[in-house]
């Protein structure tokens, strides 16, 4: 969410700049994160804005931007320069029968169209890249404390598979 003030200040103005992250934690196997952003003078015109994440690995992401208006997206790895995204809108507020669809549907046009393509596109194009494996090449500061615990599942996950494949390499190594 550190993105969003700076990003996509055109489409959500009301975001304020300091980042607040009420809770990131884990659950299992599930980081759960809750984050305001303030503005540095509160007001009326100035409201918290603030969001709910739940991330499953490898790349499974739950984001309420706001009360009963929700995401779902997953990122899957083509090759080493490419990246499949799939992202579900949904609502909570009209009922389909009443065109609650086709709000959802606008709403991941507009997403995709101008949010995504537009903004965060530039902004990941923009970006240095650093190797995914090299946690210490970033600078993560307190309000990064999900990313934090990302990496940590993430190490653990990749871990776990180097040592199933060695395990596995062994077996079939001692068959021959």
């Amino acid at each position: 969410m550190h993105h969003v003030p700076f990003v996509h200040r055109a489409t959500i103005p009301v975001a304020g700049t300091r980042v607040e992250v009420q809770e990131a934690r884990l659950d299992g196997d599930v980081i759960r994160m809750k984050v305001s952003l303030h503005h540095e003078r509160s007001g009326w015109m100035r409201p918290d804005y603030n969001f709910t994440y739940a991330i499953r690995l490898p790349t499974l992401a739950t984001i309420e931007v706001a009360r009963g208006v929700r995401f779902v997206a997953s990122a899957t790895p083509i090759d080493r320069d490419h990246t499949w995204l799939w992202a579900r809108y949904g609502q909570d507020y009209i009922p389909g029968w009443l065109g609650g669809g086709a709000i959802t549907r606008l709403a991941a046009k507009f997403d995709l169209e101008l949010v995504f393509t537009h903004q965060d596109m530039r902004m990941l194009a923009s970006q240095q890249r650093n190797s995914p494996d090299d946690i210490s090449s970033y600078h993560l500061f307190e309000a990064d404390r999900a990313i934090a615990l990302y990496f940590g599942l993430r190490k653990q996950a990749m871990d776990g598979a180097y040592s199933r494949v060695s395990s596995i390499k062994l077996r079939s190594a001692g068959a021959e």
